[in-house]
């Protein structure tokens, strides 16, 4: 299969090591904001709103626009999107990749059910033929088998993984949230 890589350096790792950014990542992912918008959506400053985009700006994870008006817009990148969404692409190519599967396969089944005139009887000596029979081609059903099974194993394949992967992230954030419950609570002992 192939898969886009999405390089990281050093300094996208730094810049993804704050809390607050991935915060701004996630509302940029929405619509493209303001540093005002922002900063009344995550209920920070906007001096440190604006510190922490110029940080993600720099990394090539979000871009800065000027509006028409006096107003600064930020905007996530490819990079950025793919960071955040990178199972979107793969899922697209399986979920077409298996359509198409199961189109040809249905095809083929059209190729199969048709058959085709074959004419039988007469003779070269003889001037007129005795009749037609339809005649089915038995590899335009191994055709339509194969293309339908593959079609539908991937289409399996793909719904297994996105369903594995939202568990992984459940359970990511249930890890999270202890992690920081037992940080927030250590300090009360």
């Amino acid at each position: 299969m192939l898969r886009e890589k999405i390089t990281l350096d050093r300094k996208t790792f730094d810049v993804l090591s704050s809390g607050l950014r991935i915060e701004i990542l996630k509302r940029l992912d929405e619509r493209a904001k303001t540093v005002s918008e922002l900063s009344r959506e995550i209920n920070f400053y906007k001096s440190a709103v604006h510190r922490h985009l110029s940080k993600l700006v720099e990394s090539g994870l979000v871009e800065r626009r000027d509006g028409s008006n006096k107003w600064v817009y930020y905007s996530l990148t490819k990079k950025g999107k793919k960071i955040l969404h990178p199972q979107k692409t793969e899922i697209a190519i399986l979920l077409s990749t298996s359509i198409l599967s199961i189109l040809g396969g249905l095809l083929s089944a059209y190729y199969y059910i048709r058959g085709k005139l074959v004419e039988i009887g007469g003779s070269a000596h003889t001037s007129g033929s005795q009749g037609e029979i339809l005649v089915h081609e038995p590899i335009f059903l191994y055709i339509c088998i194969c293309f339908v099974a593959i079609g539908i194993f991937m289409m399996l394949a793909m719904l297994l993984r996105e369903r594995r992967r939202r568990s992984l992230l459940l359970s990511a954030e249930e890890v999270s949230r202890d992690i920081y419950d037992e940080w927030l609570f250590s300090g009360e002992e």
